[in-house]
C-alpha cells in the first residue's frame, strides 16, 4: 500500500492509495485486483463508506504488478472508546450491519466466491505459531465444530468482509468513513465478521466489550446472531496459533498495552466460555 499524490486534468493533486498485489503479501494475480475492485464498485454504488476505485491495473502494465488506484480516506483507526466507549462500538457494529445488507438478492455478488457450509469445516488454523500440544483446545474445538455443524442453524448468505477488526475500519470526527481491506471478501454467513471482531475486541480489551459489541450488532440488525459461540471457535481456530504475530500490528495501532501473555491469556477465556457454551448447547440437544 503506498499512499501518492496524482495529477488531475486541470492541474489540481489528490492524494490516493496505490495498492499493489505481491505474492509474499498473499496476493500477485490480476483476479486478485478484478476482484477487490470490482467488489468496492459494489459497496461504493450501495453508499458502503469504502475507498472509492478509481483506477485498475490488473495486468501490471503501468505498475509492474497487478494493482489499483482508490481514494484515501479521512481519518484512522480507532482501537478504543474512549470517553464513550458505546458511541465506538455502534459505530463498528453499524458499519458492519450496512456491509451485511448486500446479500446475493440484493447485489451483484456474483465475482466472489462462496463459502459453503460444508468449507466450514475447513481446515481454518493453519498459522506460523506453535501451540502447546499440553494444551488441546484446537482439539477440543475441531471435535465439537464437527459435532455440531449439522445442527447450526443457517443464515442467509451475505457480504463477509472476511478480516473485520478494529484496524481496518477508519473513524473521522467521531464517525466512521470507511471500510478498508476487500481482498479476501467472500459471500457466506456473516456471523464470521461478528465472531473475528469480537476476537479482536477481546484480545484488546477483554470479554465485556467482546459482549458488548455483540449487543450492539444485534441492535444494529434488529435480531441477535444465534449460535454465535459456533462462529467464535471457528475463527478463533487461526487466532489461537496467529495472535503472537499480531501483537506488533497492535502496537501499530497504539494498543502498546498489549503484551503476548495478556492476549494469550484473554485469548484462551474467550476460547474457553465458547467451549462451554458449545458443551452446554449439545447436552441440551441430547
Amino acid at each position: 500500500m503506498h499512499d501518492v499524490g496524482v495529477r488531475l486534468p486541470g492541474g489540481r493533486r489528490e492524494r490516493v492509495v496505490l495498492r499493489r498485489y505481491i505474492p509474499e503479501h498473499g496476493g500477485g494475480e490480476p483476479a486478485d485486483a478484478r476482484r477487490e475492485y470490482r467488489t468496492l464498485e459494489v459497496l461504493t454504488a450501495h453508499g458502503v463508506p469504502v475507498p472509492r476505485p478509481l483506477l485498475l491495473d490488473a495486468e501490471g502494465a503501468t505498475f509492474g504488478t497487478p494493482a489499483m488506484l482508490m481514494s484515501r480516506l479521512r481519518g484512522r483507526p480507532r482501537t478504543t472508546g474512549g470517553r464513550d466507549p458505546g458511541a465506538w462500538l455502534a459505530g463498528l457494529a453499524g458499519a458492519l450491519a450496512h456491509v451485511h445488507r448486500l446479500t446475493p438478492r440484493t447485489a451483484d455478488l456474483t465475482h466472489l466466491r462462496p463459502r459453503a457450509r460444508r468449507h466450514l469445516l475447513s481446515p481454518f488454523g493453519a498459522g506460523p505459531g506453535a501451540v502447546d500440544s499440553r494444551d488441546g483446545r484446537l482439539e477440543r474445538i475441531e471435535r465439537l465444530l464437527h459435532e455440531r455443524l449439522d445442527a447450526l442453524a443457517p443464515a442467509p448468505p451475505a457480504l463477509v468482509h472476511n478480516d473485520y477488526f478494529t484496524g481496518n475500519v477508519v473513524w473521522n470526527r467521531g464517525r466512521v468513513s470507511g471500510v478498508v481491506d476487500w481482498h479476501g471478501a467472500i459471500v457466506g454467513d456473516p456471523r464470521e465478521d461478528v465472531a473475528e471482531i469480537r476476537i479482536d475486541l477481546a484480545i484488546g480489551h477483554g470479554l465485556a466489550v467482546a459482549d458488548a459489541f455483540a449487543e450492539a450488532y444485534a441492535a444494529a440488525v434488529a435480531r441477535p446472531p444465534r449460535e454465535l459461540w459456533w462462529f467464535d471457535l471457528f475463527r478463533a481456530q487461526r487466532a489461537l496459533r496467529w495472535y503472537r504475530e499480531w501483537i506488533p500490528g497492535l502496537h501499530d495501532l497504539g494498543m502498546t498495552h498489549v503484551s503476548a501473555t495478556l492476549a494469550g491469556r484473554r485469548l484462551r477465556a474467550f476460547v474457553d466460555r465458547a467451549l462451554a457454551e458449545g458443551a452446554g448447547a449439545a447436552a441440551r440437544r441430547r
